[in-house]
């Protein structure tokens, strides 16, 4: 248990005894709102940096639980292990006269809105990500070589999920852009036949009997036997590269200054560093790009890392040759976020002026003061008591009044 809210309850939604009739029908409205970030007590262990524990007490998402995993009243695949599930519910705790108190829980889902987070770091030797790859090309079999051709890619854009409550229930998308660069290794060498570009776009569920130091990766599970990891994959349109257009270079100065001023600044894309084998003459470079659509008969939950699970998502992208008979390809594989923006009524709330916000700040703070539903016993008369509160989750302090709890008698 993260949270626990006790809400007063209105006198009209109560019978005048305080006994429930039998047969008869009775709604308590109710209020909650689940905060973004979890407790510190709830991460205590050790950690390799301040990173990891702020995901680890970012609040995830409902995962695993086949009985809500969907959108609205329709049930879809999330892509979860039968290993790995974070669940929710509203617990309700009857009190009776006589007998054991009732208690009931509903299920419900939280997918909370998540804001694009910073590149993936893709340094180091346990890194799952190859963001540039270098292939020789050869004229054919036995004939020499034609050149040196890299591919580089930057991390996209997040996918970002529409809120339940939103109209627009279109797929989900990013764009990829992949960078080329031909070095040919004679001045008069053109630029090599692509083939056709195979992409797949991963679904990895990393889950640990033991909490986690590190973000997760697949490379890691080789030195650690207290985790593993779930994957599946969905195939991505395959493209034909045959008509890509190649832009001619004469030096490297020449090649910046030509994409400086033919691009926007919000698309620029620098040229890819040189290849191990440039000889200083020209150069060639293309883009490709990639749509990445999320399919809509599937039900796909924002990045998370917690103590035990974490969801991470990748694009595989595999490029084709024509150049020999073998016909060999490049690999790139590029991780992708996945972020969900917030309901209608967040958005609302952020447009807010600070005297808007602060007005209801103040009306929230009145419907939670505790009321007295009874007459005062003249022996409890004057003796109020204002504590201070500590255990408070992030963004409830001012449900008590700037951190304070008032206890009336």
């Amino acid at each position: 248990m993260f949270l626990k809210l006790r809400q007063p309850l209105s006198v009209s939604d109560l019978p005048e005894n305080m006994v429930f009739e039998a047969g008869r029908a009775y709604r308590i409205p109710f209020l909650f709102v689940v905060p973004q970030y979890l407790l510190p007590k709830v991460c205590r262990h050790h950690v390799d940096n301040d990173q990891v524990r702020d995901a680890h007490l970012t609040v995830p998402p409902s995962f695993g639980d086949k009985t809500i995993a969907g959108r609205g009243q329709e049930l879809l695949d999330d892509f979860a292990p039968e290993m790995s599930n974070i669940s929710y519910a509203v617990s309700i705790n009857l009190a009776k006269s006589e007998g054991k108190p009732i208690i009931k829980a509903r299920k419900v889902r939280i997918t909370p809105a998540v804001d694009e987070q910073p590149p993936v770091s893709v340094e180091g030797a346990l890194n799952d990500y190859t963001m540039r790859a270098e292939k020789d090309v050869k004229k054919g079999l036995l004939k020499g070589k034609l050149g040196r051709l890299v591919l580089e890619v930057a991390q996209p854009k997040s996918i970002r999920l529409a809120s339940y409550q939103s109209q627009d229930q279109a797929s989900a998308s990013t764009m990829v852009t992949i960078m080329l660069r031909f070095d040919p290794a004679e001045p008069r060498s053109p630029p090599p036949r692509l083939g056709s570009l195979n992409s797949k776009f991963k679904i990895q569920t990393f889950y640990a009997s033991s909490a986690r130091t590190s973000i997760p990766t697949r490379k890691s599970l080789i030195w650690d036997a207290n985790q593993g990891v779930h994957v599946e994959s969905i195939s991505l349109p395959s493209r034909h590269m045959t008509g890509i257009e190649w832009t001619h270079h004469e030096t490297e100065e020449h090649a910046h200054l030509m994409r400086r001023a033919s691009s926007p600044s919000d698309n620029f894309h620098p040229v890819p560093a040189a290849s191990e084998r440039y000889n200083g003459a020209g150069f060639y470079t293309a883009q490709i790009l990639v749509p990445v659509s999320l399919p809509t008969n599937k039900v796909f939950v924002p990045t998370f890392h917690t103590c035990l699970i974490s969801r991470v998502y990748s694009i595989s992208i595999h490029l084709g040759l024509h150049s020999v008979s073998m016909a060999p390809t490049i690999d790139l594989r590029v991780p992708v976020q996945i972020s969900a923006e917030p309901s209608a009524e967040a958005q609302r709330r952020a447009s807010l002026t600070a005297e808007e916000a602060a007005l209801e700040a103040m009306e929230a703070d009145d419907f939670f003061v505790p009321r007295v539903v009874s007459p005062v016993d003249d022996n409890l008369v004057g003796r109020s008591s204002i504590t201070g509160v500590s255990d408070l989750p992030p963004d409830y302090e001012n449900l008590a009044g700037g951190g304070m709890r008032i206890s009336c008698y």
